[in-house]
């Protein structure tokens, strides 16, 4: 089970959904930028780290974190 957050600018992580599929997620994550106020996204760019999957979007300061991916996740 995944869980996605959403980081502010501060650093601090907000919860927004946990779900198994990260295709879901990556609605979800969709979805919660346009509650924000964020615009779609120009790009993405993710990287892995220890305990989960780092999101940019695009907004210079936030980001989103997927708690549990790992790079075997990625490949599938």
């Amino acid at each position: 089970m995944y869980k996605l957050y959403f980081v502010d600018n501060k650093g601090n992580k907000h919860f927004v959904k946990q779900h198994h599929d990260l295709a879901e997620l990556s609605k979800c994550r969709q979805a919660d930028m346009t509650l924000r106020g964020f615009k779609p996204e120009p790009y993405i760019r993710s990287w892995i780290t220890e305990g989960g999957q780092w999101i940019d979007f695009g907004s210079w300061s936030c980001y989103y974190f997927i708690e549990g991916v790992t790079s075997e996740d990625m490949c599938r």
